[in-house]
């Protein structure tokens, strides 16, 4: 398998190009999605120029098997995982808890947003919770890597943010500069950028 510098020693250098690979698991337990991004994980592994790999977790706000899962799976096959740690549907307490099960599996990288609002859950639409959003958690990710709040052994997890720069205005532009500002300021280590569709009166 070909040596590679982990996520962190690529973001720490300026020489280095980052290069992360989203993968879209799907629901189901063994389905084709799962396969398909197994493999595709496999394939980065091998490629040194993919540092890690992100897991999405319900996009869309749709029902899939949990990101940690495939994650595992992931590390198994030698390609960082970066899971993307999302409070749209869980409480502080289980949000506390998957940390503390991510730690035990040695997953250290997350890409913490606060996520879609749920849709499509067993007989009709899931109940969101938001009881943190990104900031709130990222700020507990920060006390849990510094041992405070919980007198347990500090954690390493290494995580990130997103910021969506592409909006119509200039005022929900600063908005999401602001909340980058928030971000940062509470821990977040790394930021990206979330992609956009160009209106169609500027597209060439």
């Amino acid at each position: 398998m070909t040596t590679k510098p982990s996520l962190r020693e690529a973001l720490a250098d300026s020489a280095q190009l980052s290069v992360t690979w989203e993968l879209v698991p799907g629901r189901g337990a063994r389905e084709k999605a799962q396969e398909h991004l197994v493999k595709m994980a496999e394939l980065a592994a091998k490629d040194a120029r993919i540092n890690a790999v992100t897991i999405t977790d319900n996009p869309g706000g749709k029902s899939a098997i949990a990101a940690y899962a495939m994650a595992v799976e992931a590390k198994r096959l030698g390609i960082e995982p970066i899971v993307h740690y999302t409070t749209k549907d869980k409480n502080r307490n289980a949000l506390e808890s998957e940390l503390y099960a991510l730690d035990r599996a040695d997953i250290e990288n997350l890409l913490v947003m606060t996520g879609d609002y749920p849709i499509q859950g067993y007989a009709g639409n899931a109940k969101p919770v938001f009881d943190f959003d990104a900031v709130h958690a990222l700020r507990m990710i920060t006390k849990m890597n510094a041992g405070a709040y919980t007198k347990l052994p500090p954690t390493h997890f290494f995580a990130g943010a997103v910021v969506s720069p592409f909006k119509s205005t200039e005022a929900e532009t600063m908005a999401q500069y602001y909340k980058l500002h928030k971000k940062i300021a509470n821990g977040a280590k790394f930021i990206i950028t979330q992609l956009a569709m160009m209106p169609e009166n500027l597209m060439s």
